[in-house]
């Protein structure tokens, strides 16, 4: 029935992932965070759903614009449960605008296998992770994506290399002048350098262990297939899937180095975990199967709450 229901992309998907992506917020605000509902409290909650919206149609901009997927909604869907599975992504206002700005980022990575505006496109990743960082500092380890894009694409034009400096420089100024127009101490490079912090022992709760269990075997699994699918595609696509593993890759180091420990670090894994998996789903014969696999991924959330 799921399956089935987002086996095309539709109007109605959206109106239901909205639906249960406010319905999951209202959840969260009144018997997780138990938070008081003043005016800056609503804003907040505001601002997160705004963001938590746009970052759904991004996701689907994304997969579609670039056929990341076959024509579902499947990529939709995973992305807007996998938010449900830890609860602190309602309550993180930063990390979501970080991610915001890396969708923007990633939206012009991706893009670079058509081969036309490379220099803009890098350019163009490069300042939105930088504003990014800002946010989440830990973003920053997504430059590494934007330099391995160059090595897929473009590496014998020695510009490439040399337009993420320039794409930097251009934050740091437009940063340093916003800061003396409104008479704000200007940060050191310091203040947004990523802080490591290698503990597990923060996944090691119930109610992390379990989805991050599930997300761990179906994830292994599905990315398994997708890499040895690679050779199956032509040059430009095989560039593509390596791009979606680079950054999910990179999520997973984020997850597990930031010092961030209630899970909203995870959001990072979300988009490029949600194309490898719908790739799975998509090759599985047997639909009860498939069925099954999206009604695990509906109850966790509920399941992991009740530990």
């Amino acid at each position: 029935m799921i399956s089935d229901l987002f086996k095309n992309t539709r109007p109605v998907n959206f109106l239901i992932l909205l639906v249960m992506m406010i319905i999951t917020m209202l959840f969260y605000q009144f018997f997780i965070f138990h938070s008081k509902w003043d005016l800056g409290n609503i804003l907040q909650s505001l601002a997160i759903i705004v963001l938590l919206i746009i970052n759904l149609f991004m996701v689907n901009f994304i997969d579609k614009k670039n056929d990341l997927t076959e024509n579902n909604a499947y990529v939709i869907l995973l992305f807007s449960v996998m938010l449900a599975f830890f609860p602190y992504i309602y309550d993180s206002l930063n990390i979501i605008i970080s991610h915001t700005f890396i969708l923007l980022a990633l939206r012009r990575i991706v893009s670079m296998r058509s081969m036309k505006t490379i220099k803009l496109k890098i350019f163009d990743a490069v300042f939105w992770i930088s504003v990014a960082s800002f946010f989440f500092s830990w973003s920053l380890l997504f430059l590494v994506l934007v330099f391995f894009a160059i090595l897929l694409y473009a590496p014998r034009d020695y510009k490439n290399w040399l337009v993420p400096l320039l794409s930097i420089a251009t934050v740091w100024i437009l940063y340093c002048t916003v800061a003396i127009l409104l008479n704000q101490p200007i940060q050191g490079i310091a203040s947004i350098t990523p802080q490591w912090d290698w503990d597990i022992d923060r996944f090691m709760q119930l109610r992390y262990m379990i989805p991050m269990g599930f997300l761990s075997v179906i994830g292994g699994w599905a990315l398994l297939l997708y890499f040895l699918g690679i050779g199956e595609k032509s040059g430009k696509y095989q560039n593509e899937l390596l791009i979606v593993i680079s950054a999910f890759l990179i999520g997973v180091g984020i997850a597990l180095g930031a010092e961030e420990n209630h899970g909203a670090e995870t959001m990072f894994i979300m988009f490029p975990l949600a194309v490898i998996i719908a790739c799975f789903l998509e090759k599985i014969r047997r639909n009860w199967i498939r069925e099954l696999i999206f009604w695990i991924f509906l109850f966790l959330p509920l399941v992991a709450l009740m530990l």
